[in-house]
């Protein structure tokens, strides 16, 4: 088997049932032409993923299979670049086909990144759709888009920037919605631990589904939708944008936002645990913005100065930090 054929095949390049089939019936010959597959398809993978403003070379790592001869290295100098956790997946089988009226379908192969807390992650998808992924967040997507819809998983937070494509909707399944669109630039914030979940629309329009694929909204330029999963609802308004993507350049911008929702963040960003030594802080609200670059025992100082809320620090082996927060006593 030519190595330009199974890069090809991974690339989605090859149409031809009869071509395909060659292909599929090679990797399944053997454990050794399997592995082989799927390093070039963990190759391809790595190779759209862009980190911290590092554009990767998508075309390097064929050139340097080809020069190895079916013995791919990978390469770790872009290991650096994509912190991310790369994990493929495969539904069913690794390859498998069926034959139904003469028509050979390609079994999906998916990728699911993990974001480490304190990072951010770019990637660009197979439909040239552009993804920022926030810290403590999942996605899992194919490799290769379907004939009929874009469809990816998420678990976190994302900023998307979809492609055009009007014939091929493009939808986000969270853990308590969806949200379809054909092209558009818009926010999704929807951790499966938090009780809410906002989406946020900078241009375009998308399409708020119930999990039973019904749509239930539809939101136009400037509007957040929030939906409580306690209680149900969901929320329309027209709101300044900037405070729900302003994250992705590296800011977190509040606007009398709870202490503990604020701490929910700071502990993805920072990789700590904040724990609250009197409840009633939790309710505290701040409004203002945090440079993500910032230490966070700065971060803590300011909330000292401005809130009389006292901390300390409880560093823990092979942990994450503890920062116990408490009022400071009253001066006399």
């Amino acid at each position: 088997m030519k190595e330009e054929q199974l890069i090809d095949f991974v690339k989605g390049k090859i149409t031809d049932p009869s071509e395909m089939k060659v292909v599929m019936d090679w990797v399944e010959l053997n454990p050794e032409n399997r592995k082989t597959y799927n390093d070039i398809l963990n190759c391809w993978a790595l190779s759209g993923i862009h980190y911290e403003n590092h554009n990767v070379d998508v075309d390097l790592p064929f050139r340097q299979f080809k020069r190895r001869n079916f013995k791919i290295r990978l390469f770790t100098e872009y290991l650096k670049y994509a912190a991310a956790m790369l994990i493929l997946l495969s539904v069913g089988a690794l390859t498998q086909y069926m034959v139904s009226n003469n028509t050979l379908k390609q079994a999906i192969s998916w990728c699911e990144v993990t974001v480490p807390f304190g990072q951010n992650v770019e990637l660009a998808m197979s439909d040239s759709t552009k993804v920022w992924l926030n810290s403590g967040t999942k996605l899992r997507y194919p490799s290769n888009f379907g004939p009929e819809s874009r469809i990816v998983e998420l678990d976190g937070e994302a900023f998307f920037d979809v492609a055009t494509d009007k014939n091929h909707p493009f939808v986000i399944k969270t853990a308590c919605l969806d949200v379809e669109v054909t092209g558009t630039r818009f926010n999704v914030d929807s951790y499966t631990e938090n009780d809410k979940t906002n989406v946020t629309l900078v241009e375009g329009k998308v399409a708020i589904q119930n999990k039973s694929g019904n749509t239930v909204a539809e939101l136009l330029p400037n509007t957040n939708a929030e939906f409580s999963k306690s209680a149900g609802i969901l929320n329309l308004k027209k709101v300044n944008v900037e405070f729900y993507t302003s994250w992705t350049t590296g800011t977190m911008v509040f606007k009398q936002e709870s202490l503990a929702e604020i701490a929910k963040k700071l502990e993805k960003w920072y990789s700590v645990e904040i724990v609250f030594d009197q409840e009633d802080i939790k309710e505290i609200a701040f409004s203002g913005s945090i440079l993500k670059n910032k230490p966070i025992d700065q971060i803590l100082e300011i909330l000292t100065y401005i809130s009389r809320i006292g901390y300390k620090i409880e560093p823990r082996t092979n942990q994450p930090s503890v920062i116990h927060l408490k009022h400071l006593p009253m001066k006399k």
